[in-house]
């Protein structure tokens, strides 16, 4: 389980750098030894740390495997993700079928186009479909159902981007300069 987030999050043209910081937890009553989390494919994993120790992580596709470290039943620990890139669209809504997604939504004053994630020099939309930080399990999958279950976590979000543009997310924000 992912108890919270510590996010930092860098705007770069038409990419973006993050490190995002996440406490664990392990609320099962056996020991967990391999986890497995999703990341968009288009992002390119730089390092893994498990409580400040780099580990090796296995990548395919959205899917990123860590093992070789335990964390016993009520434990936490702190995991940490650098990476970079841009983001992959094909691999957000993947419980929605290709015609669905191709469509044109008509909202009543013209078409728009749907989409998950947007990175340009002087734009950024980062949405929870296109997976741009680190998720705990899999996403959608038609044999487990695990990726329809909600994952509330506190989190905190620092973005650096250029002049002139303005960071939207959740929860009280603060204007730092630099």
């Amino acid at each position: 389980k992912i108890e919270s987030y510590h996010i930092d999050l860098t705007h770069k043209g038409s990419s973006i750098e993050v490190t995002a910081k996440l406490k664990v937890s392990n609320p099962h009553k056996e020991a967990a030894d391999y986890f497995v989390f999703c990341l968009n494919p288009g992002l390119t994993v730089n390092k893994v740390t498990f409580n400040g120790q780099e580990v090796t992580s296995k990548r395919e596709l959205q899917l990123i495997e860590l093992s070789g470290k335990k964390l016993e039943p009520g434990e936490s620990a702190e995991l940490e993700f650098d990476y970079t890139g841009s983001l992959n669209e094909a691999a957000s809504y993947l419980d929605v079928d290709d015609k669905t997604i191709q469509e044109i939504y008509n909202c009543g004053m013209g078409n728009i186009d749907i989409r998950s994630a947007t990175v340009t020099s002087d734009y950024v939309l980062l949405t929870r479909e296109c997976n741009w930080y680190p998720i705990a399990g899999t996403s959608f999958g038609k044999q487990s159902k695990q990726w329809m279950e909600k994952q509330f976590s506190n989190y905190e979000l620092t973005v650096k981007t250029k002049p002139g543009l303005t960071a939207i997310s959740q929860g009280k924000p603060e204007l730092k300069d630099g």
